[in-house]
């Protein structure tokens, strides 16, 4: 009502000056000043409408920017509280179906412990098919849980040093017959655990796929004004350009889980971990010829 208000008074201040323009055109004098006279009065009335044109058009475009905000702020605020009910289920789905699957798992085994010299091949193969198929799926829960968590269970960003990062993969990887080495890294601000997460599952993974070689896998970084891209250089297997962008996303596995253990959620973790700290990940690779994941992280620290 106020807008419509408003746009009442233009209109009449609009319409009441022309009048006063047109009124001071008939009172002007004859004679050779005419012509200044038109020019004036065109001039003002010119000038009147251009200003109501504008003021109409500015107000008109204010009141689409203020409904477009309120869209997005509403869109926003239902994708917040959408993502906050995924994550909230999927703890609570992943958590609940925990307590079963160990309960599965258990007494399965027990049965094949009591009853071992009861049984016939069949059924010591169709037990071993169960105990499999729960560690599987107590898999899948714990990893859909990290990757639910990335952003709920995250933590405050403080200096980290990579360099110290992958010492400590070092460690969680020495009894695999793999050679992990590194350039000198930088010092950069991010959640520690996640990228600890991030780095070792990239190097996890240059040692799974490594093949028949003995795994080699190195960490460098480089410099580009403000960020550090940090690559993962394996001498594995490697992948095929067509499925460079597909594997960071969920679920997607290019082997079956009897060549390649795991639940294809690995990389579309390292994903989330990598967009929240707001760089990009991406790899370069070919088949038979090893794999370089490279992911980006804002310059920062020390």
């Amino acid at each position: 009502a106020d807008t419509q208000h408003r746009q009442q008074f233009l209109w009449t201040v609009a319409l009441l000056c022309s009048g006063l323009v047109v009124v001071g055109f008939l009172k002007s004098p004859d004679g050779g000043e005419l012509w200044k006279v038109l020019a004036n009065r065109g001039l003002s009335l010119i000038a009147i409408w251009s200003t109501m044109f504008f003021v109409l058009q500015r107000r008109k475009a204010h009141r689409q920017l203020a409904a477009a905000n309120d869209r997005l702020e509403a869109s926003n605020d239902a994708l917040t509280q959408s993502n906050i009910d995924l994550q909230q289920f999927a703890y609570v789905a992943s958590h609940d179906l925990q307590t079963p699957l160990r309960h599965i798992g258990g007494f399965v085994q027990l049965l094949q412990k009591e009853y071992d010299d009861k049984l016939d091949d069949d059924a010591r193969e169709w037990i071993g098919h169960t105990v499999t198929g729960v560690d599987r799926m107590q898999t899948l829960i714990r990893d859909l849980l990290t990757f639910s968590r990335v952003e709920s269970r995250s933590q405050p960003f403080a200096d980290v040093d990579l360099n110290d990062v992958i010492d400590a993969t070092f460690e969680t990887f020495a009894a695999e017959k793999a050679t992990i080495t590194r350039s000198e890294l930088p010092v950069l601000t991010g959640d520690r655990s996640q990228l600890v997460h991030l780095v070792q599952n990239l190097i996890g993974n240059g040692i799974k796929y490594s093949g028949e070689r003995s795994a080699e896998v190195h960490v460098s970084a480089e410099a580009l004004g403000d960020e550090w891209r940090i690559a993962v250089r394996d001498n594995g297997i490697g992948i095929e350009e067509r499925h460079h962008k597909r594997i960071f996303e969920i679920f997607r596995r290019l082997h079956t889980a009897q060549e390649y253990p795991g639940t294809g959620i690995g990389l579309a973790v390292c994903r989330r971990i990598v967009q929240r700290h707001g760089g990009r990940i991406w790899v370069e690779s070919q088949p038979g010829s090893g794999s370089t994941f490279y992911f980006t992280l804002p310059a920062g620290g020390a």
